[in-house]
């Protein structure tokens, strides 16, 4: 298991708003940073519907709204050991977020697996085959 994980919502509103686009971006940007440590998670949904899209960096329990393409970077910074982007955090009410985190405790493996068994089905350029989405590097 990596030690932090990045889940990025993938419900319908959130995809609607763009959430598989940010994904994408912060999985290219993980990948070219070379850490092993992090991994960049799709999310069934968040239940914070309407604020996407969301992410939450875990165990820190750092959670992110209105995600859009250009403020990647900042999260990628931040999911790779910089401080949070303080300008793009949620409050989400610490109840729901424990919910959360007890549903993350037992998805996270399931949904590891998963994105190794989808990485092996792309052209090899990293975990997650990034060249087969982004085109190749220059």
């Amino acid at each position: 298991m990596a030690k932090r994980y990045v889940l990025v919502c993938r419900g319908p509103t959130c995809k609607a708003q763009g959430s598989l686009e940010v994904r994408e971006y912060l999985r290219k940007l993980v990948s070219e940073s070379g850490r092993c440590d992090v991994l960049v998670l799709p999310y069934t949904c968040f239940d914070l519907c309407g604020r996407g899209p969301n992410a939450v960096v875990y165990p820190e329990g750092v959670w992110y709204e209105a995600l859009r393409v250009e403020d990647v970077p900042d999260l990628a910074r931040h999911a790779l050991g910089g401080p949070p982007a303080g300008h793009l955090l949620a409050e989400v009410d610490a109840d729901h977020a424990k919910q959360c985190y007890a549903i993350f405790e037992e998805a996270i493996p399931e949904l590891e697996a998963q994105a190794e068994r989808e990485a092996k089905k792309r052209p090899v350029d990293g975990l997650f085959g990034l060249r087969s989405l982004f085109g190749k590097r220059t």
